[in-house]
């Protein structure tokens, strides 16, 4: 738990999330495509979007802290809702609500001012989860296909000298916009005695930016840094 989180933030649960898993990277992008910003609310540039080509829905209710937004289809229920961080008194029953809810699944996630920062769940956070949201919320993501931006991740390129201890990586396809691409290249170095060996790092493409992470095995090392090669695509500018 982040330090600033245990004297005074509201983010708790029994089970923490994983900000570089596999799971909550795709729970992030599933959220990007909800039209969902870091906050827990509607996208300002997914809004100018939809106000621009006249769009509107009665399935999308926007509140006070977040948004709710019900299934399309006949029986009209609540699929996913989000609150922002509460920054209020701390006694004010707010505090204490969730910052997203998918009552179907019956999920429940609190985090540490923005999405998904020092975050918890009331079940486990895995791949397997993940999948049933993406699952659920196919009719969220089939509306605002027009006006959301979409993940694009480009294939890396390995290379690796034996005996070295160390994996060169590469976005090497030529139809990739590098300067859009948000990490392009990086390298995994080995340390046998660490609790967790493989240390992964990738780098923006004009060298600003950099993340890095580590890993129990070099398969685990190697997915987490393809799933940085994103480049974001939307059908509306």
């Amino acid at each position: 738990m982040e330090l600033g989180n245990l004297p005074s933030g509201h983010s708790r649960g029994e089970y923490g999330i994983d900000r570089s898993g596999v799971a909550c990277i795709r729970f992030t992008d599933l959220m990007t495509m909800c039209g969902i910003d870091s906050y827990g609310r509607l996208d300002d540039d997914v809004e100018k979007r939809m106000n621009a080509a006249g769009y509107a829905t009665n399935d999308l209710v926007l509140t006070d802290r977040g948004l709710e937004w019900f299934d399309p289809e006949p029986d009209g229920r609540l699929l996913l809702r989000t609150r922002a961080y509460w920054w209020g008194d701390d006694d004010d029953p707010e505090a204490d609500k969730p910052n997203l809810e998918i009552p179907a699944l019956g999920l429940e996630v609190r985090w540490y001012k923005y999405m998904m920062r020092d975050a918890y769940a009331n079940q486990p956070f895995d791949l397997g989860l993940v999948e049933a949201c993406e699952h659920l919320l196919k009719p969220v993501t089939r509306l605002l296909w027009a006006y959301v931006d979409r993940p694009l991740r480009w294939p890396l390129a390995w290379s690796h000298e034996p005996g070295s201890g160390m994996w060169v990586c590469r976005v090497a396809d030529p139809r990739a916009d590098l300067t859009r691409v948000m990490y392009t290249n990086g390298f995994i170095t080995v340390d046998e005695d660490a609790e967790l060996p493989y240390m992964a790092e990738m780098i923006s493409e004009d060298g600003m930016f950099h993340t890095v992470d580590s890993f129990t095995s070099l398969d685990k090392a190697k997915t987490w840094c393809g799933l940085h090669t994103v480049e974001w695509m939307g059908m509306i500018a």
